[in-house]
């Protein structure tokens, strides 16, 4: 009987939803940048301009424009992906002014 040699490949994995980002107005508040990504077979990183990798979605606060980059590091059955850069805008606030109101009746002395 002859011996045979089988080898398994990683699978590429299955990504429910990708991080998109959304353009948001300015709240004075941490605003996420992109939506979580989601999958089974492995995680989603998240990187802010040139910061470092973390799982967590990044966040600010200023107005201005972002790089978010994410990519899936794969379990022990699925392959990593690749980064991707996704560009998120927070716009600056608009600003509204309410005219004063005369006040009638007023009697100078």
């Amino acid at each position: 009987m002859q011996d045979k040699e089988y080898s398994i490949t990683k699978a590429d994995p299955y990504l429910i939803t990708i991080p998109v980002s959304a353009d948001w107005e300015f709240s004075g508040s941490d605003t996420f940048l992109v939506t979580e990504g989601m999958t089974n077979d492995g995680h989603f990183e998240y990187m802010l301009d040139d910061g470092e990798w973390s799982t967590w979605v990044p966040t600010a606060v200023a107005a201005g424009t972002y790089e978010v980059w994410y990519r899936v590091i794969g379990d022990s059955n699925h392959n990593d992906i690749e980064p991707v850069k996704v560009t998120a805008q927070i716009k600056k606030a608009k600003i509204t002014a309410t005219a004063p109101v005369a006040i009638e009746n007023l009697v100078y002395t």
